[in-house]
């Protein structure tokens, strides 16, 4: 008899790395894999989603880049995506 396999998945959409850490600790200590939305970083702080966790590997882009590179960044930051697992 085959036994059945759970995976726990959540996503979650940050409105900015800095709202909510708390909670995305939780998810990563409750969940196998975990998704976010618009963790508003450039591409020059990425690592502070790699080191975030110390059980879990984190995949992570920013959607700033081509305005960073561009010039000043005017208006708020925006979008970028990673997968904590």
């Amino acid at each position: 008899m085959a036994s059945a396999l759970s995976l726990n998945i959540a996503s979650h959409n940050r409105h900015g790395l800095a709202q909510g850490a708390s909670l995305l600790y939780d998810l990563c200590k409750t969940s196998d894999i975990v998704l976010m939305q618009e963790h508003w970083l450039p591409p020059f702080s990425l690592d502070s989603l790699y080191n975030f966790s110390d059980t879990m590997l984190c995949y992570a882009s920013s959607a700033m880049e081509e305005a960073i590179t561009a010039g000043v960044l005017r208006g708020r930051p925006f979008g970028g995506v990673a997968i904590f697992c």
